[in-house]
């Protein structure tokens, strides 16, 4: 199976200009040992202007057009990523930089993906990551419909998805068009910041989306978390350089455990009410703050799709309007605009979004 170029325990490397594609692997693939990765010292590798695609063509699940594994201060910005059967960008490590990349047309032959994927590696201390101004267009998504009884796309994919746990993520000044599962995911992290963002028109679910992502008080919850114990014992620096971890010591996974998650200073816009504006299973109301984002829903109402534990601690889903989500302590200085522009014609037209014709310059 041939990849285009592959890298192992690099540092100081520059990846730049490159055409990659009709690859049968990845088209970019670099990886690290356990063990240099914890000593969480920067690769300085740059993947820049490079245009990405037609790959994985035999590596299809699990396969991602630039994949990082386990990488520390790496830099991947201003490539065009295209055709491909999965991810557009995968990415494990901490502070890395994932900045104005054009991503369209991947996920053509998997699911339950993103244009931009990273997880924890393996759970929460996967900090410090950046995911700015990249622009998104279609998430695709392929998979069975169990109720047409055929296959279908899109299907079950998201814009940006921090999966497995993955923490202190920065995602600032995206813009995610057409997503079809939503436009964001956070899975189960902590201490994520996502701010100035547009989401528009995601296709089939939530535009934004906070999940627990395992069942309350779960096995797999506790052996994350007796791995992050070990690795304060062992490797005593992600501590030092990441403070914050020690709230995770301080508060063992729970339903309500995905806490002081930031969602503000957003715009959405998705023309149709067959979807919500959020999906939140298990939120720590406390500490997660959402707030000052701008909303047009296409003149329906506004709802929210919340997760809670009952007193048997039975998961219990209700769709909530905006007011209901509002006394929660969310959005209460965020803005519906869709009274506003009731008879505007700019927004008329977004009710056909997919037709509109994007010039994008990277």
């Amino acid at each position: 199976m041939d990849l285009g170029i592959y890298g192992l325990h690099i540092k100081n490397v520059i990846i730049d200009n490159n055409e990659i594609a009709y690859t049968g692997g990845y088209a970019i693939e670099i990886r690290n040992a356990t063990a240099e990765y914890n000593k969480l010292e920067k690769s300085n590798l740059k993947i820049t202007n490079n245009n990405v695609h037609d790959t994985s063509s035999v590596k299809i699940w699990g396969g991602a057009a630039i994949s990082l594994e386990k990488i520390v201060g790496s830099t991947i910005a201003y490539n065009h990523i295209y055709n491909a059967p999965r991810v557009g960008i995968y990415f494990t490590g901490n502070d890395n930089d994932i900045e104005y990349n054009y991503i369209h047309d991947i996920n053509q032959k998997t699911e339950d993906s993103s244009a931009i994927y990273t997880q924890g590696a393996p759970n929460w201390p996967s900090w410090g990551n950046i995911i700015r101004k990249n622009i998104i267009d279609g998430t695709g998504g392929y998979c069975f419909d169990d109720i047409q009884q055929k296959w279908v796309s899109p299907c079950y994919t998201w814009g940006i998805y921090l999966d497995g746990l993955a923490s202190g993520t920065t995602v600032d000044g995206n813009t995610v068009i057409g997503a079809f599962r939503g436009g964001m995911l956070i899975n189960g992290g902590v201490y994520n910041t996502i701010t100035n963002n547009t989401i528009i028109g995601s296709l089939n679910y939530s535009q934004m989306q906070f999940s627990i992502g395992h069942v309350p008080y779960s096995t797999i919850l506790q052996d994350r978390y007796d791995e992050l114990m070990k690795l304060k014992e062992e490797v005593p620096q992600f501590y030092e350089k990441y403070p914050d971890l020690f709230d995770i010591e301080n508060n063992p996974p729970h339903c309500g455990f995905m806490a002081h998650n930031e969602f503000k200073n957003n715009t959405i816009i998705y023309p149709e009410n067959k979807t919500n504006l959020y999906e939140a299973l298990c939120l720590d109301y406390e500490t997660t703050q959402i707030d000052n984002n701008i909303y047009w829903s296409g003149y329906e109402e506004v709802i929210a799709y919340v997760s809670e534990l009952n007193a048997t601690d039975d998961l219990v889903t209700k769709s909530t309007t905006i007011d209901d989500w509002k006394n929660l302590g969310f959005d209460k200085n965020s803005t519906d605009i869709s009274s506003w522009y009731n008879s505007e014609p700019v927004f008329n037209n977004l009710r056909n979004w997919d037709k509109i014709t994007f010039t994008i310059l990277v």
